[in-house]
């Protein structure tokens, strides 16, 4: 009887370590990859979001330009949407 409470004890022991390991191998994953989703999308989609928006001021100050400005405000605002909707999660 005391054999067969050592192996469960040695059993649960194992199977706890595996628990452990999986757990910080899903917590190295997600860091991982909210690092990607950051750098790849987040950051981009606010970089070209603000670059718009002073382009946008900038058609304003410019009434010559105008039409070009907003054009390319447009593009801007597209690429912008591209990139957010390619986001994960």
């Amino acid at each position: 009887m005391e054999d067969q409470h050592i192996r469960n004890l040695y059993k649960a022991d194992k199977f706890l370590s595996e628990v452990v390991y999986q757990q910080n191998m899903f917590m190295i994953a997600n860091q991982h990859y909210t690092y990607l989703n950051q750098s790849l999308f987040v950051t981009p989609s606010i970089v070209i979001t603000s670059a718009a928006s002073f382009m946008s001021f900038m058609a304003a100050a410019h009434p010559e330009d105008a039409n070009d400005i907003s054009l390319f405000v447009g593009f801007l605002g597209t690429l912008a949407t591209i990139v957010t909707a390619l986001q994960v999660g």
